[in-house]
């Protein structure tokens, strides 16, 4: 079982960064135009690109480089840096290494242009996708492990409480009554109880508390911002969609009691 989501995570990982890695390539060579990330500071790009190797190219002004690294101009070169001087790394540009060299290495392969960053830009929707999936998936699994440590103290102790006073309203009763009565019948029936009030207090604490509040405050806001009778609609569409919807549960949790109630009546 642990195998198989593992695999299925994997799997949904995988097709999120193609999807990702799809959107971010059409998305920059079709909508972005000119990417703006701090261009002045991919010197280190355009001379690994340019074969000098990781450097930082001090850039003078009017040359090239200077109308490159400015946006004056959309492409550059090998042949203009080739008499730069090399300069020191400053912080900015040690800080973001991965992108220079990603950068750098796309321009080495495709041309030293601000047109030709979709890779690195496919590579980051990609991976931005992907591991916002797992962390999601993560943190999905975390805050149920929290809720339920949080909730099992409290959940234990109303399903305890509510077994001893049953538990004793029963031994209250009198020889007669459980003479007559089947006693496993009766501890099936209290067990019975006492999950259903664990369900009822977890249903009612994690679902239908939150979505109150949020109907509450969605509606709240769209009274404020907007005017009364959208809210009023949107109330009135909430309460169609779950009245049918409360109707057949009730149906069919009266189908589902009539055996135990015969079962009680023999």
């Amino acid at each position: 079982m642990i195998r198989r989501t593992l695999a299925a995570d994997a799997l949904v990982g995988l097709l999120l960064f193609a999807t990702g890695c799809s959107l971010g390539w059409f998305a920059s060579r079709h909508f972005m135009g000119q990417p703006l990330f701090y261009q002045g500071e991919f010197g280190p790009a355009v001379m690994l690109a340019a074969g000098r190797g990781f450097v930082n190219p001090v850039v003078r002004p009017g040359t090239a480089l200077a109308r490159f690294l400015t946006l004056q101009q959309p492409t550059l070169n090998a042949e203009d840096v080739a008499q730069v001087e090399a300069g020191p790394i400053d912080q900015l540009q040690k800080q973001t290494t991965y992108l220079m060299r990603l950068v750098g290495y796309e321009w080495k392969l495709t041309g030293i242009s601000w047109r030709n960053v979709a890779g690195v830009s496919a590579l980051m929707f990609g991976l931005t996708l992907a591991v916002s999936y797992g962390v999601a998936r993560v943190l999905a699994q975390a805050l149920g492990e929290i809720r339920d440590a949080i909730f099992a103290p409290v959940g234990q102790r109303a399903i305890r409480n509510l077994a001893l006073e049953v538990f004793g309203h029963l031994h209250g009763l009198s020889l007669r009554y459980h003479l007559e009565r089947q006693t496993g019948g009766l501890s099936r029936v209290i067990e019975r109880g006492t999950q259903g009030m664990e369900f009822l207090i977890r249903f009612t604490t994690f679902n239908i508390l939150p979505t109150v509040l949020e109907i509450g405050m969605v509606g709240a806001i769209l009274f404020i911002a907007l005017t009364a009778p959208l809210p009023s609609r949107n109330g009135i569409s909430v309460s169609v969609r779950t009245n049918p919807i409360s109707c057949l549960r009730d149906s069919k949790q009266a189908m589902a009691s009539k055996p135990l109630v015969a079962v009680r009546t023999r």
